[in-house]
């Protein structure tokens, strides 16, 4: 769940790949590999998450990677919700 003002953001952003890689008929898929909380506070809280995601596209081997992500959220009525998703850079 993300806050409305975090969704449309992120779908302006990525509204453009999205419809290449739909043009190209490429599938994509992601799995949680592992996630841990390294901040957190009454409002916010940041998470690390780790992801396994694969990308498929006709006549081409599937391809893989693992995905580093850091997660920031935001309490909103009780509700912790998604404000950011960024890469984490390996050093």
């Amino acid at each position: 769940m993300m806050s409305a003002q975090s969704a449309e953001r992120f779908k302006s952003q990525f509204a453009a790949v999205a419809k290449d890689l739909a043009s190209r008929n490429v599938s994509a898929q992601a799995s949680t590999v592992s996630a841990g909380v390294e901040a957190i506070g009454p409002n916010a809280a940041s998470v690390a998450v780790i992801l396994r995601g694969t990308q498929s596209s006709p006549g081409k081997p599937t391809d893989s990677a693992v995905l580093a992500l850091r997660v920031a959220l935001t309490k909103s009525d009780g509700r912790w919700l998604v404000e950011d998703v960024s890469p984490i850079h390996s050093r």
